[in-house]
């Protein structure tokens, strides 16, 4: 205590010295009390939001795929269809579409990649994306693939090459 209080409490009879401490001591309970009670309001309202907060935050990183396109890795052709004929990739009779089988692209990050067409050396590509349209560049030739789901599709007049990432 400094100098100020102890001449206050020297003046002041004791009893009142004693009820002075007494409300002293039941403003700073209430105040305590009310304090508690604020904390308590706060911690029951912010603990909800904050899973809530937390929640969204995951869900925007997955969503997001941390920055990595959703076409990123390889694609193999899995399926070709012309009319009414459906080819699989594991089907053991392919007929006509043996070859389109060794299809393969790979997307990089950096929007490049390379593109392998029947039996033919992989060859470099660029590539771009502009909604679920995917454009692929091979020297100076372009060719535009759709992105539907987790297919990937080119028409080639009445047949269709559907590519599934693998």
């Amino acid at each position: 205590m400094d100098n100020f209080d102890l001449r206050l409490i020297t003046t002041i009879p004791n009893e009142k010295c004693l009820k002075i401490a007494e409300k002293s001591n039941k403003i700073l309970l209430n105040k305590g009390e009310f304090l508690m009670e604020n904390l308590k309001r706060i911690h029951t309202i912010w603990k909800p939001a904050l899973a809530v907060l937390i929640l969204v935050g995951l869900c925007l990183g997955i969503l997001s795929g941390c920055g990595e396109s959703s076409l990123t890795g390889t694609w193999t052709l899995s399926r070709v269809t012309n009319g009414e004929t459906t080819v699989n990739a594991d089907d053991t009779n392919k007929g006509d579409f043996e070859a389109p089988f060794e299809n393969e692209l790979k997307f990089n990050d950096d929007g490049t990649g390379t593109i392998k067409v029947n039996s033919a050396e992989a060859q470099d590509m660029t590539w771009t994306q502009d909604g679920d349209k995917i454009t692929i560049s091979v020297n100076t030739t372009q060719t535009v693939y759709t992105l539907s789901g987790s297919e990937l599709t080119i028409q080639d007049g009445d047949t269709k090459y559907f590519y599934t990432k693998s």
